[in-house]
This record gives C-alpha cells, structure tokens and sequence, in this order.
C-alpha cells in the first residue's frame, strides 16, 4: 500500500518541485495541507502519507489540517480564501469540485478559483451486502 500510494503521488511531488523552483526560497515556512474530511479515514491517512513524503522532499514542515463537513465545502472555501501562494494546498475529491458544483450554489468557483497541481490517487469503491444474504452478484 505505501509504495502504490508514493507511486500514485509522483505526479503531485513533480508538481510541486516546479513550484518550488518558481520561487526563491521556497519552501521557508510550514505549508498547510487541507484535507476535507474528519481525522482518521482512508482520505486523512492518504494526505498524512503524502505530506510525510512531501515534507522529506521538500526539508518543510506539512500542517495537515482536516477540516470535514458540507461535502468538502469547508474546506474548498478555507482553501479558495487562503492567500495564494503556495504554502495552502487542499486534497480535493469528487464532492469539492463535482458532486457539489453540480448540485448547488457555492461560496467558490469549482475551475476559476483552484488550480490543479496533480493527481494524488484514486478511491476504489466495493458494493457489499450482508452475508446472511444469499447473493453472490450484482445480477
């Protein structure tokens, strides 16, 4: 699982060593990674790994900052109102820049106000039912 998730995040640190480069002295103090759910899931261990690994490249501090609730939307919005220069990143998903743009008003604008910078990983989903069922598929 570690070294699938480091491979999966090799695109992100590629984007992030180009920023670096763009600015002098960069990185010079903590960087803020935001991650829009609660502490402890499978998305909070991903942004952990990730930032461990970041913070190595990079000799900086990572501040992981979970801020759940809203679908993400908390968190979009912290990030969309931080000052943009490269020490605010957010763990975007499927409900920050999809699921929610689609389906309501919010206080950010999905594409205009967020820049991608690399993919990170993807989340598998499984469909379960109880075992007591007797089913064995989907048909």
């Amino acid at each position: 699982m570690k070294r699938r998730t480091v491979l999966l995040a090799a695109p992100a640190l590629f984007g992030l060593s180009g920023f670096a480069s763009a600015q002098a002295g960069y990185p010079s103090k903590p960087i803020r990674y935001i991650v829009p759910v609660s502490a402890g899931g499978g998305s909070d261990m991903v942004g952990r790994t990730v930032t461990e690994r970041w913070g190595n490249l990079l000799k900086q501090s990572f501040i992981v900052d979970n801020q759940g609730g809203g679908g993400g939307v908390i968190a979009a919005q912290a990030t969309a109102r931080a000052a943009p220069d490269g020490y605010t990143l957010m763990q975007g998903y499927v409900a920050t820049h999809g699921t929610s743009p689609a389906t309501r008003k919010l206080p950010y604008d999905a594409i205009k106000d967020f820049t991608p910078i690399g993919m990170i990983g993807g989340t598998p989903n499984v469909l379960v039912i109880n075992a007591a069922l007797p089913v064995q598929n989907i048909r």
